[in-house]
């Protein structure tokens, strides 16, 4: 599947291609599962041509406040060693479209091997994309630990 959704992906305009896709929705999940797959595997080129480079992003696990700009996190992809067996799912996706905007939230499962230890992560996250002239840009981003407690 990742495969098919990647060949969907024209890669230099970061939006599907609009022969492969039916609905605004079916690009945006297109585009997202491309992104979230980029952040995961390390892959900075995709998440550059895919970010503003003014985004705004909020992450509880780095710093509090809004970190603006996306210098940060492509230097964090590109040297984050492979997670082994890296498996992971979006649940409880939520789409709305405002304007030129689209809103995402969902809930984000990461389990494998990172540095020899047992990975798993669960965050919910919301993810604005703005439709621009070459395709979907990610121009926010808000993370939010999830309660893992409530699915032990």
């Amino acid at each position: 599947m990742t495969e098919q959704v990647h060949d969907a992906l024209n890669r230099a305009a970061a939006l599907p291609c609009a022969a492969d896709v039916d609905t605004l929705e079916t690009s945006i999940m297109i585009t997202l599962d491309c992104y979230v797959q980029a952040i995961l595997v390390g892959d900075a080129e995709t998440y550059t041509s895919m970010t503003a480079p003014d985004v705004s992003v909020y992450e509880w696990y780095i710093q509090g406040g809004r970190m603006d700009g996306r210098s940060l996190h492509e230097e964090m992809i590109r040297e984050r060693e492979p997670v082994e067996d890296l498996e992971w799912s979006l649940s409880d996706v939520h789409v709305r479209f405002v304007g030129k905007a689209a809103i995402v939230d969902y809930t984000l499962r990461v389990t494998g091997i990172e540095n020899g230890l047992e990975l798993f992560a669960i965050t919910d996250e919301t993810r604005v994309f703005e439709a621009r002239e070459q395709g979907w840009i990610c121009v926010h981003a808000h993370k939010s630990p999830h309660g893992v407690e409530d699915d032990a």
